[in-house]
């Protein structure tokens, strides 16, 4: 985390405080509310495995979900700040990726991670678990041909 006591607006005072990793934050004494903008991890790509007797597309992970507005918060108190991690792409062909993690701010926000993209071999579909609040993981279409339709 960095903070940054230096920036002024009129006549009071902005106080930054910036994540780029998890950690925690504890609020001022006279401060009651603060402006979060936070964002979940992005969902990992689906695996694709093509040989001459399976096709195996993919889709892309779902990006994270974004929160950004005012929170109310106790002076003194101090909040556990979660920074996700994006989701890991398959590591193999005709599986899913995984899904990203969840930003918090204590218990008072979650930013949702996206969902992992799925993977199709020859019809058969291989896709993550659910995440709900970020987007969904992409999709993808095989057949025994080399023809493939993704979204």
């Amino acid at each position: 985390m960095s903070v940054n006591n230096n920036l002024q607006t009129g006549q009071g005072r902005i106080r930054v405080a910036q994540f780029t990793a998890s950690g925690s934050w504890t609020a001022p004494a006279g401060v009651y509310a603060v402006q979060v903008l936070a964002v979940g991890g992005g969902g990992g790509g689906g695996g694709v495995n093509t040989t001459t007797t399976n096709v195996a597309t993919s889709g892309g992970g779902g990006g994270g979900g974004v929160f950004d507005g005012i929170l109310p918060v106790v002076p003194g108190t101090t909040y556990t700040v979660t920074i996700a991690t994006g989701g890991n792409g398959a590591t193999s062909g005709a599986a899913a990726g995984s899904n990203g993690g969840n930003t918090t701010f204590g218990s008072l926000m979650t930013a949702p991670g996206g969902q992992g993209g799925a993977s199709t071999t020859n019809g058969a579909v291989t896709a993550p678990t659910t995440n709900p609040g970020g987007s969904s993981g992409g999709w993808g279409y095989g057949t025994s041909s080399a023809s493939w339709v993704g979204n």
